[in-house]
Parts: structure tokens; sequence; C-alpha cells
């Protein structure tokens, strides 16, 4: 439910809720449950026994690299670079309770994450600075599409380091991600879920052709502003 931004002031999470492609009602043909767990950056968001379409472990496949960035999945050793985002108070503040997880809660993240991507073919990915000799020593950031809260539905989101805020990296990846979800995943619609003081984060999806679509009032009474793209209509250039 939160939507991430490339500006210094703002917060550097994105969700972004990818549903089915009309008339499927659910599970996908050929679907099958299996009994996963999706941890989602809030300690208290899990996901079991999704549907898990029969071909995603022959769509395994990352976003295409941009000028800037690589995706690659994640290892047991990029957890510092995982703290260093969620432990980030200003960082998390949209973020589930907007309490900073521990080095214990992002090492379940990386354990599941990478379980989850192994078993469905995709999943959250690391987001590499392409410049330099090291790339493993530049990890900016993670995004990637994920079913969090039992959801059937895929979601696609991403997170900043802060260090790296403002330099229009959550835009470049953004756009990475949604031309993966509907070129390698088949996708045709996707919105996006954000806090509605987010406004730099609804600057990132309008930059990317999603259209602000309906203020949505949820079970706790909190707003969650939500923004749609349809794979059908006009795309910006960038």
């Amino acid at each position: 439910m939160l939507v991430a931004n490339d500006l210094p002031n703002q917060l550097a999470f994105t969700t972004i809720r990818c549903p089915p492609a009309r008339g499927t009602g659910g599970a996908a043909p050929g679907s099958t449950l299996e009994p996963l767990v999706e941890f989602n950056g809030d300690p208290t968001s899990v996901e079991r026994a999704r549907p898990v379409h029969k071909y995603a472990r022959l769509m395994s496949s990352t976003p295409s690299s941009t000028d800037r960035l690589t995706f690659r999945p994640w290892r047991s050793e990029d957890v510092d670079a995982i703290l260093e985002i969620y432990s980030d108070p200003v960082a998390m503040r949209f973020v589930g309770d907007g309490r900073p997880l521990t080095r214990d809660a992002c090492l379940t993240w990386l354990e599941v994450t990478a379980r989850n991507h192994e078993q469905r073919g995709y999943g959250m990915l690391a987001m590499v600075d392409r410049a330099g000799d090291r790339p493993d020593d530049r990890i900016l950031g993670c995004g990637g599409i994920v079913h969090p809260n039992q959801q059937s539905e895929p979601e696609v989101k991403y997170a900043i380091r802060r260090s790296h805020w403002g330099r229009g990296i959550a835009t470049e990846a953004v756009a990475a991600i949604l031309d993966h979800g509907r070129d390698a995943l088949g996708l045709r619609r996707i919105i996006a879920t954000s806090d509605p003081a987010n406004a730099a984060s609804h600057q990132v999806l309008e930059k990317n052709g999603l259209l602000r679509i309906e203020d949505r009032i949820e079970d706790d009474g909190s707003l969650t502003v939500v923004h749609a793209i349809d794979f059908g209509c006009f795309r910006p250039e960038r």
C-alpha cells in the first residue's frame, strides 16, 4: 500500500498491485496451491497458499537492465543492504506500522524472498548500480513482483536507499518493472497504491503513465490512493 518516489524529502517505497487478466475469475487456469509465505517489508505481512500458475517456473526472468540499474536475485550476504533500507526510520514512515525492521527480520525477508523467487520464477530482486567494477557492493534498492497478505493478484514493489533519493532511480526502476510485468509476465493492467501524503510518489507513477483513479477507504479507516495503467493504452516515452 506504499508507493515510492525518487525525491529526497519523500518515501522511497512502492506498491503496485497487478490484477489478473479480465475474465480469469481469480486463480488462472492450470494454477496450483503451494504453501508459500511472503514477507512484505512488514513483519506482520505474510502470504500462504496462493495460486501459482503452472508456467511460473518457466518464466524465471528479471527486468531488463536500465541505464543505471541491473536486477538480480538476492544473496544471504546482501542483508546489510536490506538493513540499510528497512531500518531507516525516515524511509519506513509509510511502511506497515512505521517501525524500522531489525537485522533478524531482514534475514527472514531475504530467506523467504529467495524461496518465493525459486518457486515462482519471479519476486523481489536486488537493484544494482551498473557503474564501476564491483556491482555487489552497490545495491541501490530492491524491486519486483510479489503477493503479500495472501492476495491472489501479483503486486509490484520497490524500495530505494535514501542515500540515492532525488536522482530519478525510482522512476527508472518502476519503468523497468512495469515493462517486465507486461512483456515477460503477460500482465494487462497494473495498479499502484500509495499514501495520500506521498505526492512525490504520485509523480513517479504518473511519469510512467499511471492515472489516479480512486481514493480508497481501507478497513482500518485509512485512505489509499490508487493509480492504474492499462497496457492497451498509450504508454508515454521516457
